[in-house]
């Protein structure tokens, strides 16, 4: 069953094994386009097509089986599991959190942390199921990010202060599953709230390479020489991130 939000609705599709979140847009445009999002499948359609929608919904699933052919990797993300009412979270390799989720009738989310490293998510009962667990990642996520700001600043000055010697504009941890950091011009060290997650050498590699973008803002032979210079076991650091980077999320 779809949901309807003003020009927007969300509808479950099957895609071989898989149960697939698709978003819809209803749009002033003149094509229709199917394209791979975050956390849901994309299907934009022109508005004056909307009495022709399930065709064009079928037209995606199609587009969908034939990529789960070619790309299997990239359907399977998207599989539609209920979330864990209970499950373990680990910051930094060392700091085990037990998260309790629990569906409540309220308008909105938050997060108590109680006796010892026990944190209890409450989620409105309301939610289109492929939504909670995007959910319930933002709130673990923004909490995780608020306990360990300082220890990751701190920790982003340190490895400045003992190698590079540049100036940092301002240091921010923001969830983002594309990337692991950012170093803009303006000497801005970006960091995703995931990095809170990978074991600490791992983390420690993601901060030498953007502050190597501070030397170097490109990928170039002088940039990775100068995180060599640093850190001389990055490639190893940056296979583990790659080998495992698929299950490290919130």
């Amino acid at each position: 069953m779809s949901k309807k939000i003003a020009n927007i609705f969300d509808k479950v599709v099957r895609v071989d094994n898989h149960e697939i979140p698709l978003r819809i847009y209803l749009e002033a445009r003149n094509s229709v386009r199917v394209s791979i999002g975050k956390d849901t499948v994309l299907l934009r359609v022109p508005t004056f097509e909307h009495p022709r929608i399930e065709k064009h919904i079928n037209y995606a699933t199609q587009w969908l089986l034939t990529l789960n052919k070619e790309r299997p990797e990239i359907i399977a993300k998207y599989h539609i599991e209920k979330y864990a009412d209970n499950y373990s979270l680990t910051v930094l390799g060392r700091y085990e959190y037990t998260v309790f989720v629990e569906e409540q009738n309220r308008s909105n989310g938050t997060v108590e942390r109680h006796s010892g490293n026990h944190l209890k998510v409450f989620i409105p009962e309301t939610l289109p199921s492929f939504e909670k667990k995007v959910y319930i990642r933002t709130l673990l996520s923004k909490i995780i990010s608020a306990n360990y700001k300082k220890y990751v600043v701190d920790k982003v000055q340190y490895w400045n202060i003992m190698h590079f010697q540049k100036p940092i504009n301002r240091i921010t941890l923001k969830y983002n599953s594309t990337n692991w950091g950012s170093c803009s011009v303006n000497n801005n060290i970006n960091l995703s709230t995931r990095t809170l997650l990978l074991p600490e050498p791992m983390l420690d590699y993601v901060i030498v390479h953007e502050l190597s973008h501070l030397v170097e803002m490109n990928h170039s032979s002088r940039f990775w020489n100068t995180v060599e210079k640093v850190m001389p076991d990055y490639k190893s650091r940056e296979d583990w991130i790659a080998k495992n980077s698929k299950f490290i999320d919130f």
